[in-house]
């Protein structure tokens, strides 16, 4: 799995709103917001263990279509992760494509 971007990612505490568990390494798929857009993303977690919430990870993320995505992105652009409402936020740190 290739990924087009590397991120910054804040996860939230469960008391902030975020998961009440962790995310579990190969990957996980999610919601990907940016202003008013949604996108399915999938997050590729490289290390053998979980992220708990409250963590902040850098990590590559993979979009399920990344030609609508791609075009809206740059460098420092912020995001939101959504599941079942917002668990994380974010910041592109890098474009791979």
């Amino acid at each position: 799995m290739a990924p087009q971007i590397i991120a910054n990612i804040r996860f939230y505490r469960t008391n902030e709103g975020g998961r009440k568990g962790p995310i579990v390494p190969p990957h996980f798929s999610c919601v990907f917001e940016i202003g008013d857009r949604s996108h399915d993303c999938r997050l590729l977690l490289q290390s053998a263990r979980p992220i708990e919430p409250g963590q902040t990870a850098t990590l590559a993320i993979q979009f399920l279509f990344p030609d609508l995505v791609l075009p809206k992105l740059f460098v420092g652009q912020k995001f939101f992760l959504w599941q079942g409402g917002h668990i994380a936020e974010g910041e592109v740190v890098e474009i791979v494509q």
